[in-house]
């Protein structure tokens, strides 16, 4: 994990727009948690893929940790959809949400993860549990920075996988304190087409 080598991109085979496809956050090489998404855009430089509205999340039984994930007594993806960036190669991506009846732009979330992996119809990465919020006004605040290190006593990362990953949010403050973010500010206005949420298909 330390390091995060960037690449040039996923793999050969492209998604096509409405694809639907698993994302699955796994550890170790145990699926921790499952759920379909339809892919927004697949280049080399983006993969974008929108978590629809009552999307059903599937765990493992028993949970590796002893507890259960916070999303596990959902069952389902409340809320508003969201849109995930990612660019190939980086420890972490770009979740987009929006809030209320009108579907106001809320925020950028920057979730620390896995770079991500293609496999046939699947999209492997896993947590990392550290979060930057950004604000539509540009502000942003560091979120789970005690959590991480009670993930570290827990054994789901080491002391050094910790610091890389705190290395990682580091690297993209510093490039908010720059001014500069690699995503476009327009994907704030997206929207999904009609027909992307609940029921969701895979295949």
């Amino acid at each position: 994990m330390p390091g995060y080598p960037r690449c040039g991109r996923l793999g050969p085979v492209r998604w096509r727009e409405g694809d639907v496809v698993e994302w699955r956050e796994t550890w170790r090489g145990q699926v921790v948690l499952a759920f379909p998404v339809r892919v927004v855009a697949d280049r080399d430089d983006l993969i974008a893929v929108y978590i629809p509205s009552g999307a059903p999340l599937a765990f493992p039984d028993p949970w590796p940790w002893g507890d259960h994930h916070p999303w596990q007594p959902r069952g389902r993806f409340e809320g508003h959809g969201v849109l995930v960036l990612h660019r190939p190669g980086d420890a972490y991506a770009v979740w987009v949400f929006w809030e209320g009846p009108e579907r106001r732009f809320q925020e950028w979330y920057v979730n620390l993860q896995d770079p991500i992996e293609r496999h046939d119809r699947v999209l492997v990465t896993f947590d990392h549990e550290l979060d930057l919020r950004i604000a539509p006004d540009g502000s942003w605040q560091l979120k789970d920075s005690e959590l991480l290190d009670e993930r570290v006593r827990q054994g789901r990362f080491s002391a050094a996988e910790a610091s890389a990953i705190r290395a990682c949010a580091a690297e993209v403050i510093a490039d908010l304190e720059r001014g500069t973010r690699w995503w476009d500010d327009g994907w704030s206005a997206w929207n999904p087409p009609p027909g992307w949420d609940e029921p969701a298909p895979y295949g």
